[in-house]
């Protein structure tokens, strides 16, 4: 009898599996799963060891918002283990551009979606917040209501945690900066993405700044760094810049930027994970805030 083919909404791009991974154990790993217009990314980390388990990477196939839900449901169907109920902690990170950070002693929780819609049109997106009280700040975002219900639904609420991607973003580079000793001067964080960039400024143990830019170009590219660095007066011979995500040394973004800044490096690998072999430097620092999305559990 020949077999059937079902059509899927979306691809696997790739996976990375640790040798260690096993079913047997998910209520000891961290499982982070974030969600962007047309991108799933899954990572898991024992909690216990801080050892990165598994990366999956999915392309989201669907031309219409009403077709994300189906897409992420068909994708949950045909995993192995994905909808488990058992893992220590099952975290949601959502990629958009409804964010805004609001000072901790400022923010009042029933004020939350007032904050939201002075920085961005949340349209009917049920509003979430994270809050990171060394930092002394909180991030408020917008979620669909379909996909919050989904998570909802999908796992305890003991276990589950929502946050933003600018959280982990956020989380992640403290962690890294601390790891490799702040200094007292100021450094620039650049997180390049296919259509998004972020750009994190941290001093000492505080944040300066942080936004999320849609960029076409380079050119583009470039000038959202170079007006961050003036609209805080940021010196570009003292100053320290420091790239990650989908950008190489062989980019013509970089090459401009050397013109520019002094200072510009390439982040290493995160001194608080560990990675297999199989984990390639550049896999790491394109996915390097998906990485570090399980910090923001305990900061809330």
């Amino acid at each position: 009898m020949k077999a059937i083919s079902v059509a899927t909404n979306y691809q696997l791009i790739f996976s990375i599996k640790d040798k260690h991974f096993s079913m047997d154990y998910l209520a000891q790993y961290y499982l982070t799963i974030s969600i962007g217009r047309l991108s799933f990314r899954i990572c898991c980390i024992d909690s216990v060891t801080n050892q990165c388990l598994l990366l999956e990477v999915y392309k989201l196939d669907h031309s219409l918002e009403t077709q994300h839900i189906s897409t992420i449901e068909q994708l949950y169907h045909n995993h192995p283990w994905l909808a488990s109920k058992v893992w220590h902690t099952a975290i949601l990170c959502i990629e958009n551009q409804q964010y805004t950070l609001i000072p901790r002693p400022l923010f009042q929780e029933k004020d939350a979606t007032s904050y939201l819609k002075l920085a961005s049109c949340i349209d009917s997106n049920t509003v979430q917040h994270c809050a990171h009280p060394h930092l002394d700040l909180v991030v408020a975002f917008g979620v669909e209501p379909w996909l919050l219900k989904w998570f909802q639904a999908t796992y305890d609420q003991s276990k589950r945690h929502i946050i933003h991607q600018a959280s982990s973003l956020i989380e992640g580079i403290l962690t890294y900066l601390q790891a490799k000793g702040l200094g007292v001067l100021p450094r620039l964080f650049v997180l390049v993405e296919l259509e998004h960039m972020h750009i994190t400024v941290i001093k000492a143990s505080n944040l300066l700044y942080y936004n999320r830019f849609m960029y076409t170009d380079s050119d583009e590219l470039l000038q959202y760094i170079l007006i961050v660095m003036n609209t805080l007066n940021l010196d570009p011979n003292m100053l320290e810049v420091i790239l990650g995500g989908n950008i190489t040394p062989h980019s013509s973004a970089y090459r401009k930027a050397r013109n520019y800044i002094a200072n510009i490096f390439f982040i290493d690998r995160p001194i608080c994970l560990k990675f297999q072999r199989a984990f390639k430097k550049n896999i790491i620092t394109k996915h390097f805030d998906l990485f570090h999305a399980h910090l923001c559990q305990k900061s809330s």
